[in-house]
């Protein structure tokens, strides 16, 4: 019997990176830099100008990328700014979206504006292991959602009432490993996010998306069939790689 095997191999590259734009808030760029970020990779770069001149974003970059920080540098420059605006980030899994919840407290913890946030509310897991008796604290309350897409279409939206300031604010929607949504529990997915739209245009929001992934092919054409909008890939890297 023969067999057919593939093989590829990748170059050693050195990092490009840029300085941080000045539009971005010193007190933003600060609780990076207190992380060790002084700089940004050049697609970190090149995302973040992209979003900030209106486009939904993909990321399809390498694992450790830096992939997380583009939609991450929106949130503290909400807090910087001291406005009402409200995200929502979804994950396939509960454990992943805890895990990047504590990664954005940590950067929280290095806002000079930090007293905004010290209220474990404003930026909180919505799952079901959130205890009942603080679910309507966390509606009134909450600016940073982690959740889930089954939190999103058994609890959130058909209680969207309760949630009015927050989706009235709406102005980031991410969407973690989005190679995970394929097939049915894609188009699942895709019909829950034109429902939550539906529901944001009820309340007057209009709200980006940012999605991630470190493993799928047509990346713009995924994403843009999740959201029903055209959505931007950046998919060029300038992070260090080894030869591998």
């Amino acid at each position: 019997m023969e067999y057919i095997q593939y093989n590829f191999s990748t170059e050693e590259s050195s990092a490009s990176f840029l300085d941080w734009p000045a539009w971005i808030p010193v007190d933003t760029r600060n609780a990076f830099k207190k992380n060790g970020i002084e700089l940004l990779y050049q697609h970190q770069f090149e995302a973040l100008k992209k979003f900030k001149n209106g486009d939904n974003l993909v990321l399809a970059t390498a694992t450790s990328s830096g992939k997380s920080l583009v939609y991450q540098v929106p949130i503290l420059n909400s807090i910087a700014a001291g406005d009402e605006k409200t995200t929502l980030l979804l994950y396939p899994t509960k454990a992943l979206a805890r895990d990047q919840f504590h990664k954005l407290l940590g950067l929280f913890a290095n806002l000079k504006s930090f007293e905004i946030v010290s209220n474990w509310l404003y930026a909180t897991p919505f799952d079901g292991d959130t205890p009942t008796d603080i679910r309507g604290q966390i509606q009134a309350n909450g600016k940073v959602i982690f959740t889930n897409p089954d939190m999103l279409h058994h609890s959130m939206l058909p209680n969207h009432h309760k949630w009015s300031e927050f989706f009235k604010n709406l102005d980031l929607i991410v969407l973690e490993e989005i190679h995970q949504y394929n097939g049915v529990f894609g188009s699942h997915l895709s019909y829950i996010l034109q429902r939550l739209n539906r529901i944001c245009r009820h309340y007057g929001s209009t709200p980006r998306f940012i999605g991630t992934s470190a493993s799928i092919h047509n990346p713009d054409v995924h994403m843009s069939t999740l959201i029903q909008s055209e959505a931007t890939a950046i998919t060029q890297e300038y992070s260090p790689k080894n030869e591998k």
